[in-house]
């Protein structure tokens, strides 16, 4: 699954991931994490998710990365923000481009050129579905990037999906706790709730997925 998958998805509006409102596990759950206020949250493959207006309501400051420019440019005009436009050096060759509004700022590019030099490390990382996106051949790529970005001590919320496989094909992908855990080395895993998806469910039912799971972990690193 290269980027031209994405790109194809988002000119072509196939977005069906993309919820229209908060999503309510995230305002359920976040207090566990009990986080300051100002904390620093990462949310990487943002798309033009809403709820990083909502996060930012809550006091924090907030990095989200997304490779399309389509989508980038939706949720400024959307949410009718002007950000200041800029490009940043990333890591390797890859350029990012930088759009920023007060204490929010969305890197359009590749998420591997992304790097703490650059970008600073962060308190939390919100990955709603960002790492059932990706096949499984991706994942620990994926997930070495995102620590990487992780303060020692920092938190992820993570929000996974699980189905029959035999239901869908992916992306989403269902990843199992199982699944994941083994990719989080130096993580403690605390399962924090869970949700059946029906016809009333934002999101993934409208893609035939009626009768999966959202699930909800807080994974805490243990470095200091």
């Amino acid at each position: 699954m290269d980027a031209d998958f994405w790109h194809q998805r988002w000119d072509r509006q196939q977005i069906a991931f993309h919820q229209q409102q908060v999503n309510p596990l995230l305002q359920r759950y976040w207090p566990a994490l009990q986080l300051e206020q100002g904390s620093r949250v990462f949310v990487p493959l943002c798309g033009k998710s809403v709820d990083m207006l909502w996060l930012l309501e809550q006091g924090y400051s907030l990095v989200g990365s997304e490779l399309s420019e389509l989508a980038v440019e939706a949720f400024f005009t959307e949410n009718q923000l002007q950000p200041q436009r800029s490009q940043i050096e990333g890591s390797g060759t890859s350029p990012l481009q930088q759009w920023q509004v007060d204490s929010l700022t969305l890197l359009c590019g590749d998420l591997f050129a992304i790097d703490k030099d650059r970008c600073g490390q962060f308190d939390v990382i919100y990955d709603r579905a960002a790492l059932i996106a990706l096949p499984e051949s991706m994942r620990q790529g994926y997930v070495d990037k995102l620590v990487g970005l992780l303060k020692p001590g920092g938190q992820i919320l993570l929000i996974t999906l699980e189905y029959p496989s035999e239901l869908h094909q992916g992306p989403p992908f269902s990843v199992l706790e199982t699944d994941f855990m083994p990719l989080f080395d130096g993580f403690s895993v605390e399962n924090l709730g869970s949700e059946l998806l029906t016809r009333d469910s934002q999101g993934f039912s409208r893609r035939g997925l009626l009768g999966s799971t959202e699930v909800v972990y807080r994974l805490q690193h243990r470095g200091k």
